[in-house]
């Protein structure tokens, strides 16, 4: 029954296999747990030859950096719905939206007679413009 469970180790390198037969009289000691333990442990970094435990960044790749390019002035045009009138706005956009043109997805009354305008770029980026009753534009980006 013994030579069942000790015949894969025999597999072994020669120095390990020396170790666990020097063990075999510490068995009786150590307790079968330890043993076994110590078998187990024997057997997979003998097996692999590799240490088990993996080097940091290893495995991994290095991570690229690139720096995003500088935001950019784009002005386009606004017309009030109301009066019809207009006007010529500029925001500082990220540069993925430099050459769009917005659409307009939103509109809605404000405080003190306002109109407050919500444009989408096709980049993703919203811009709100407030036209005051006195004709004003304030850009919200």
């Amino acid at each position: 029954m013994l030579e069942m469970l000790i015949e894969p180790f025999r597999q072994m390198t020669p120095a390990i296999w020396a170790i666990s037969q020097r063990l075999e009289i510490e068995r009786i000691i150590m307790g079968k747990f330890w043993y076994t333990a110590f078998l187990l442990a024997a057997s997979i970094v003998g097996s692999t030859g590799q240490s088990p435990i993996a080097v940091a960044g290893d495995c991994c790749p290095k991570p690229v950096c690139c720096v995003p390019p500088p935001p950019v002035h784009v002005t386009w045009c606004v017309e009030d719905p109301c009066t019809c009138c207009k006007y010529t706005v500029s925001a500082c956009l990220p540069a993925c939206c430099k050459c769009e043109t917005p659409c307009l997805v939103d509109c809605r009354a404000g405080l003190l007679g306002r109109k407050i305008l919500t444009y989408k770029f096709p980049c993703g980026e919203c811009v709100e413009v407030v036209i005051t009753k006195h004709g004003k534009t304030i850009v919200r980006a």
